[in-house]
């Protein structure tokens, strides 16, 4: 369901949005709404993404510790199993292909992987 909402902007701004818009064959309320609705998208796939990893984190273990517990030494390593590196190159993999990428910018980011 769709929903008005008012704004309050510049008249010129109003002018040249509408000059736009007409240039594209679209509406002011399009030119709006479809950054808005990306935005959102991204949003969301970020907050989705860093909940799997959080969900990650949790269950795998790295050098008999959950990966969320803290390490601080360089010696804390993991041995990363292939189904993992398969599942990341796996696009059709689905959530299995999102998760082992993710585990995987995890290791690499913190250089704990090998």
């Amino acid at each position: 369901m769709k929903t008005n909402v008012t704004l309050k902007i510049e008249a010129e701004l109003l002018r040249e949005a509408r000059v736009l818009a007409a240039e594209e064959g679209t509406s002011i309320s399009a030119l709006l709404a479809n950054p808005l609705e990306q935005a959102v998208r991204e949003r969301k796939g970020i907050i989705r993404r860093a909940a799997c990893l959080g969900r990650l984190r949790r269950v795998l273990t790295c050098a008999g510790h959950p990966l969320a517990h803290g390490m601080n030494s360089m010696s804390d390593k993991c041995f990363v199993d292939t189904n993992i590196l398969v599942y990341a190159h796996d696009r059709s993999a689905g959530v299995k292909h999102q998760r082992a990428q993710m585990l995987l910018e995890s290791f690499w980011d913190s250089g704990k992987g090998y």
